[in-house]
Order: structure tokens, then sequence, then C-alpha cells
């Protein structure tokens, strides 16, 4: 008798599952198809039984006085179905906008001059946000002037001031803008 290598086991194994599933299927009658059973229909007045085989019958209900075909109604479009109904148009209509008028705010002179002193040239959002002030990176926590970074958004950010906590913001100089 020669020695079986391991994929000729596992060949014989799998044959040897594969024909033990198969016994079980055959003796449980697992391979035949499930008999089909009828729904139960409702009894009564209200049940109408229609034997669409039965040609007079058919024949008779479409010529019957009561009968409307739909296809007429199915080949007339009233409106583009994609585009929004009157109802929608007024449930997702924009708010009107208000003007609000801006009131001149009192600045503090140091952060008007911290502002004219230093711009901000660049932003690095992500896991550990950059600013770029004055052509200097400066990450999250770092002082510059006596401020220190504590927030870096898309176009701008916020820097406070050591002593007293005021929040000075510089926003991302536009390429048009002067410098």
């Amino acid at each position: 008798m020669t020695k079986l290598n391991k994929r000729q086991r596992l060949l014989i194994a799998g044959l040897g599952l594969a024909a033990g599933v198969w016994a079980i299927d055959s003796l449980t009658g697992g391979g035949q198809p499930q008999q089909a059973r009828a729904a139960q229909k409702p009894t009564g007045e209200a049940a109408v039984t229609v034997q669409w085989c039965d040609v007079s019958q058919t024949v008779a209900r479409l010529t019957d006085a009561t009968y409307r075909s739909i296809a007429p109604d199915l080949l007339r479009v009233e409106r583009d179905l994609f585009a929004p109904s009157a109802v929608m148009e007024r449930v997702y209509a924009p708010a009107p906008s208000v003007p609000v008028a801006k009131q001149p705010v009192e600045q503090d002179p140091a952060v008007v001059d911290f502002v004219g002193q230093h711009t901000l040239d660049g932003v690095l959002t992500g896991r550990r946000p950059v600013a770029v002030i004055n052509g200097r990176p400066l990450a999250l926590g770092a002082e510059l002037d006596g401020h220190r970074l504590v927030e870096v958004a898309r176009a701008r950010v916020s820097l406070e001031r050591v002593s007293d906590g005021e929040v000075v913001e510089l926003e991302l100089a536009s390429p048009n803008s002067p410098r």
C-alpha cells in the first residue's frame, strides 16, 4: 500500500464529506421539490373569482359598460416627474435673507497692531493642523508675540493672548489682495 501525501488525504476527506452530505440529503428527501400550497382565499360575497382562462368571461369583462381602459391616462404626462411640485418648492424654498447692518466694533489697539504686523499665509488642516504666519509654520499651541494658536480653520486662525485671553483672528489673505 502506498502512503498518501497531504493533498491526496485532503481530497479524499472532501469527497467523503460530499458523499455523506449527498446520502443524508437523499434519505431525508431534501433533493425533492416541495409541494406547493395554495394560499387561502377569502370567502363570501366580497370574494370574486375571475378565471382568466375563460375567454368568454374575459371578453364580457372588457366590454362591460363600467370598464374603462387606463391606457390613455398612462400616455398623458401632466408634469415632469423629476421636477419638484409647487408644494415641495414652498417647503424647501430658501428663507428670505434680511440684511443685517454691521455695527462698528471697538477693537483694542494692541489687537489692531497685532493684525497689522502679522499675515496668515496658509493653513494645513487635518490631524495636526498647522498655520503659516509670516512664512513661519506654527502648530496648535505654539506662541507668537504673546499669543497662542488655539484654532486652525480652512481660511482663518484664532490666536489667544496669553496675558488676558482675548482672541484675535487672522484671515487668509486672498491671492488678489495686496500684502
